[in-house]
């Protein structure tokens, strides 16, 4: 026991000063380190390929309901409400872009306009926050099957 006690290395300081290089603590800390970088970079990279699936996505169903407006005001234009295929084409005009800029902007850029508009409508952000919060309590509760 007397053997274990004198052969043993320090215990690395408790007031903020770093051990020795060579303790087996700093080994260890710096495999921990090592595995937690590791570990993010794997989950940063599976979440971004996961937001790029979702991306091309959307911006195949948007292109879709852009399809599926100009067929729709292409058919009003053969028939007697031919005055509506004009706001019928604008919307699809929209969905284009819509389409094109999901498909062209990576998520980051996405996170970098969001928190743009944050910073210079703050008002307006909370408001969205705040009706998006009501909306989804209504759902919630529209669900809940007690």
């Amino acid at each position: 026991m007397n053997a274990f006690l004198f052969n043993r290395r320090p215990t690395p300081p408790l007031n903020g000063e770093h051990a020795a290089d060579d303790s087996p603590v700093h080994a260890v800390l710096h495999r921990l380190q090592h595995t937690v970088r590791r570990l993010g970079d794997k989950v940063r990279e599976g979440g971004k390929d996961i937001l790029e699936d979702r991306q091309q996505l959307v911006a195949e169903k948007l292109q879709a309901c852009e399809a599926s407006a100009r067929d729709l005001a292409d058919s009003l234009k053969l028939g007697e409400q031919g005055s509506f295929a004009k706001p019928i084409e604008k919307l699809a005009d929209g969905v284009a872009g819509m389409s094109d800029a999901v498909r062209d902007h990576s998520p980051e850029e996405w996170a970098d306009d969001l928190a743009d508009s944050i910073a210079r409508h703050p008002a307006v952000s909370l408001g969205a926050a705040f009706a998006a919060g009501l909306l989804a309590g209504r759902f919630i509760k529209a669900s809940d099957p007690s």
